[in-house]
Order: C-alpha cells, then structure tokens, then sequence
C-alpha cells in the first residue's frame, strides 16, 4: 500500500483478506491509502524480513520504488530447510496470505 502524502513509502505485511487490511489503515487516517499491488506466497513471513532488512524501513513501511520492491518479493529465494515432519509442510501451504 502507498499513500498520496508519502508515494515513496510502502506498507509491506501479512494479511489474509487485503481489502479488509486496508480499510483498517484507513479509518482515521488523513492519507489515502491505495493498494498497489499484492502477492500470494507461502514465505510471506521470510519475505517480510528480507524487505525490512534490506530496504530502509519505519516500522512496517519500506522507502522505496515499488519498481524496487515488487522484483525483491517476487524473485525472493528461501534457504533450503528440510524436515521431517510432514505437519509444518502441511500448515506452510494451507495458508492463503498477501503482501500490501
């Protein structure tokens, strides 16, 4: 999500019903909030991590081009963990999240 006052900083998060997500950023909030582009992924939790460690960040906003961020998410390649326990790989793909 970006916002007219600020088109630099992008809200970057979890959520499992976007507009919803945004709707509740948007109550009392001066700035309109629009949403950009999202991504469906099972790694939505190392994503998150990997942007706000790379990109200057506040708090849950990233400064950055989307043209920046949208190429970090997407090419996004986790480290290779096995286990060997069929549940976690059950939990990790029955969740349906999105990036704001």
């Amino acid at each position: 999500m970006s916002n007219s006052l600020d088109p630099e900083w992008h809200k970057t998060g979890i959520a499992k019903d976007v507009k919803m997500r945004r709707n509740s950023f948007q109550t009392g909030n001066r700035k309109d909030l629009k949403m950009e582009w999202y991504c469906l992924t099972p790694y939505f939790r190392k994503i998150e991590k990997h942007c706000r460690n790379k990109l200057e960040r506040e708090k849950e906003f990233v400064k950055t081009d989307l043209n920046v961020l949208k190429p970090e998410i997407e090419n996004y390649k986790p480290k290779l963990q096995v286990s060997c326990s069929t549940r976690n790989l059950n939990r990790l793909y029955s969740r349906n999240f999105c990036y704001e």
